[in-house]
């Protein structure tokens, strides 16, 4: 990946790591680049359970798209919803 431009590979390998893998590991960008990805997946993870993200209706990458920005307006409206109550 690092040869493709790619600064921060993120992707932890199995088993116990190296001292040479756990010094990249605790790397700045890696670090923060893990805390979005947890982010993220928290996020995806309430869309699933309480806007009904359990299938995808669409059949195309713009569909896709389109889903997800559906997805992510209905997160935010929530959260704005929740803060000004």
């Amino acid at each position: 990946m690092h040869d493709h431009g790619v600064r921060n590979v993120v992707i932890p390998d199995k088993g116990k790591p190296t001292k040479a893998q756990h010094a990249v590991e605790h790397r700045r960008g890696v670090r923060r680049t893990i805390k979005w990805r947890t982010e993220c997946e928290g996020r995806i993870s309430t869309l699933i359970r309480g806007q009904g993200w359990n299938r995808g209706r669409f059949d195309s990458t713009e569909g896709a798209r389109i889903w997800v920005g559906h997805g992510a307006l209905a997160h935010n409206q929530t959260k704005i919803a929740a803060l000004t109550a």
